[in-house]
């Protein structure tokens, strides 16, 4: 586990501070749907994590009086699963993640308007949490990660 940022509480890893982005959890509730997705993401590393989230499929939406479809990233329907391995992965503690995601939504998080859905900017988020776990904090450090 990394060291804790003294200055941050130490605060549960819960699903409300887990995700820059809102669940659809309507499709949370095809478990058949998701479990596929899931085979097709597979095991993911710290290298694959950013493409395999970045993933996007088209779904007909399920909500009432909606026609249209969209298409959504894997990390939208899967934010729960994404965020858990990359939580592991990094081996931070919970106060880092709570600090990066608090980071996140202060420096990042734009809301979506009308009938849209939220879109995360997760290359910033990944950045954003890479940075966090590294024991270098260094503007090289920053730059490092973007690469």
């Amino acid at each position: 586990m990394g060291h804790s940022d003294p200055s941050v509480a130490e605060e549960e890893v819960t699903e409300s501070i887990y995700t820059p982005t809102t669940p659809i959890k309507i499709l949370l509730s095809d478990t058949d749907r998701v479990k596929r997705l899931k085979n097709d993401i597979g095991v993911l590393t710290i290298d694959n994590w950013l493409k395999m989230a970045c993933n996007e499929r088209r779904y007909p939406d399920p909500r009432p009086a909606e026609y249209q479809e969209h298409i959504w990233m894997d990390y939208q329907i899967l934010h729960s699963d994404f965020n858990q391995q990359l939580f592991n992965l990094l081996s931070i503690s919970e106060s880092q993640w709570a600090l990066g995601v608090a980071k996140y939504n202060e420096q990042y998080r734009s809301k979506a308007g009308g009938k849209e859905l939220e879109r995360p900017n997760l290359k910033a988020f990944y950045a954003l949490m890479r940075f966090i776990a590294s024991p270098d904090r260094s503007n090289e450090a920053w730059v490092a990660v973007w690469r």
